[in-house]
């Protein structure tokens, strides 16, 4: 559980505990830089951690009949009693080996941290260490193309870290960014209670159990260049693991054109080609980079679908817009938004230029007759554009009069918006989504579990109005529409 370290014995070489102790034990059996701190005359614990690199993760568990209170920064939970015996039922339970709390503290390197006080009847703890977070990072292939107010380096004994945990603390997510061009990352993160994090986008449960019976194994894949979103939540307890394995060469069996290929008059050196919708068939749309020429451009692969690329890039980059580009300039927020729509079969040119610092999208939409884009008719007011600037407007039902409810895209902002036109009915969108990109709930916008649909994105639209929906990249989803006469009940499907 812990050594006791004879006061002759200790050898502190980064500082001096903050408190005053009289028995000292060590928290690590093969590393002496975490000590637990007692002062029997006041029964406080402490902690204090001689490392100058690693933050230490501490977590205990105290025996019933323990009278514990939470000192400074320590969270201390309890722990619910154990079911009753049930009638009839001669096991005896072990009082001495039930646990009524649980307590969490984190300790900075080279601090000392106030853990608990109290009488302990018995204990059982627990450390985990992981480096401190990174200060002066230096990217070298691109930056994160999310917030964060934490980073950690994942190989930080090797060059820049290569890999990075992103930490947001303001919104309680955790991002991991690939720093490398010729690597493939793997993240498998071990959470000690399931509750406190919950997987977004890619990520995925592993098929290893986790070491804690109440606990999940969460991995993620994240290829060169890229930053995936990771969790929500602020776990307490968890253990990292990385692993890195190399690109496979460019001509390998995983990169394969279905359709056609490039048109070397755009891009003549395939240095590198990348799948864009790396779930789905072949990859269908492709980007593709030019080493020897700087140039970027996209290959769509399918005959059916019309693809956007959608891009955020900083305003500081050194790169060339090609031609047929659309450019806007935001410049609140210091950067420029890229769109390009690559037609079936088609080659594009993107940029000319090796940019660090770039957040990339992409949409497919199916060709369709041209019918199908003539502008929407309202019958009974229009979209409210001081909510949403739409640039994009598709009928929710087709087959009754005008449309009814108008499903309003801004492709720039990357938002949706609905608008009920009509005078008596008041709408209800269900919207369950495929696949994601960093999705977030804007106005009366809800996420709720529908018994057909699974989770779902749901929000109701009343006669005439104009309500925000979503904000984020949605490469695939399944809607449902249900409209209510506010007299009589009335469902359109």
């Amino acid at each position: 559980m812990s050594t006791l370290v004879p006061h002759k014995q200790l050898d502190f070489r980064n500082g001096f505990p903050e408190f005053e102790f009289n028995e000292c034990y060590a928290g690590f059996d093969n590393n002496d830089y975490l000590y637990r701190l007692v002062n029997t005359k006041t029964q406080e614990w402490a902690f204090y951690n001689d490392s100058t690199e690693n933050i230490v993760r501490v977590k205990a568990r105290f025996s019933s009949g323990s009278d514990v209170q939470a000192l400074d920064r320590t969270r201390l939970v309890k722990l619910p009693k154990p079911a009753e015996p049930e009638p009839g039922n001669s096991t005896e339970v072990n009082s001495s080996k039930r646990y009524d709390s649980e307590a969490f503290l984190e300790v900075e390197p080279c601090s000392t941290e106030l853990f608990i006080k109290g009488q302990i009847n018995g204990y059982v703890i627990e450390f985990y260490s992981e480096s401190a977070p990174a200060k002066n990072v230096e990217f070298e292939f691109r930056t994160p193309s999310v917030p964060y107010d934490k980073v950690y380096k994942c190989f930080k004994d090797k060059g820049n870290g290569l890999l990075f945990r992103l930490v947001d603390n303001k919104h309680n997510t955790w991002a991991f960014h690939n720093d490398t061009q010729d690597y493939n990352m793997t993240v498998s993160v071990d959470f000690a209670n399931k509750s406190e994090a919950t997987p977004l986008n890619a990520t995925t449960v592993s098929f290893t159990p986790s070491s804690s019976p109440d606990g999940v194994v969460y991995v993620l894949e994240i290829g060169p260049g890229q930053t995936e979103m990771f969790i929500s939540g602020a776990p307490t307890s968890y253990k990292l693991g990385f692993a890195a394995e190399p690109v496979p060469k460019l001509g390998e069996s995983d990169i394969a054109f279905a359709n056609g290929s490039p048109d070397p008059a755009i891009i003549p050196n395939q240095s590198h080609v990348f799948k864009c919708f790396k779930e789905h068939g072949n990859g269908l749309l492709f980007r593709i980079v030019d080493d020897v020429n700087k140039i970027w451009a996209f290959y769509n692969d399918t005959a059916d679908f019309v693809m956007t690329v959608n891009s955020r890039i900083p305003a500081t980059e050194d790169v060339q817009i090609a031609p047929g580009v659309e450019r806007t300039h935001n410049e609140a927020e210091g950067e420029m938004l890229l769109t390009v729509q690559v037609p079936p079969l088609g080659t594009v040119p993107f940029i000319i230029g090796n940019p660090k610092g770039i957040e990339t999208t992409f949409a497919a939409t199916p060709v369709r007759d041209p019918e199908d884009f003539v502008k929407p008719q309202y019958e009974n007011g229009a979209p409210d554009p001081n909510v949403i600037q739409a640039d994009e407007v598709h009928k929710c039902f087709k087959d009754y009069g005008n449309g009814l409810l108008f499903r309003l895209k801004d492709t720039i902002n990357r938002r949706w918006g609905f608008y009920n036109d009509t005078k008596d009915n008041i709408m209800t969108v269900k919207v369950s989504m495929t696949e994601v990109g960093n999705v977030q709930t804007l106005g009366k916008t809800k996420i709720v579990d529908d018994p057909e649909m699974g989770e779902i994105y749901t929000l109701e639209v009343h006669p005439l109005m104009t309500e925000l929906f979503i904000e984020g990249d949605v490469y695939g989803f399944t809607s449902r529409f249900t409209a209510a006469k506010i007299s009589t009940s009335t469902h359109f499907s």
